[in-house]
């Protein structure tokens, strides 16, 4: 059978709770990377990405009140030109002030971009990949893992 690659899961879900984003079926075995941006909530939280065969969190970040989190890059002060949004670092976990993301105003004055981990994680049949959030529910939030699943 043809290699499938897309997204294959998502969620937009940025409540206290843990969410199952993906599956590998069985005979399959996948590639995948994994991105979130998440608004902070009204007290501390944390969010990770749970991945494998059981609930080991492999990515993780915590987060004081309001503060948000993305993967991805945000602006720097100190390449050139000056303030600009570029890849020339490596695309990590940010951790960004209150109030820095704002998923719904185009209008916001700040300057991030939300991208996968430049990340390759290798699963096997029936291993998942969950995301987690605890402590206080973010206000706003979208999650996704994306990938190529062949036969194993």
């Amino acid at each position: 059978m043809a290699a499938k690659i897309g997204i294959f899961g998502e969620t937009t879900d940025v409540t206290q709770t843990t969410t199952t984003l993906y599956t590998v079926p069985a005979d399959k075995a996948a590639r995948v990377r994994v991105m979130w941006v998440v608004e902070g909530g009204t007290a501390q939280w944390e969010c990770g990405i749970m991945m494998g065969p059981g609930d080991e969190i492999l990515l993780h970040n915590g987060a004081s009140a309001n503060e948000d989190s993305w993967t991805g890059s945000e602006r720097q002060n100190t390449p050139d030109p000056t303030g600009s949004v570029n890849m020339a670092g490596s695309f990590g976990i940010m951790a960004g002030g209150s109030d820095l993301v704002d998923l719904n105003n185009s209008n916001h004055n700040a300057e991030w971009i939300v991208a996968p981990l430049s990340i390759d994680y290798f699963l096997s049949t029936a291993d998942v990949v969950k995301f987690i959030l605890t402590g206080s529910g973010g206000t706003d939030g979208y999650i996704n893992v994306s990938g190529v699943e062949d036969d194993a």
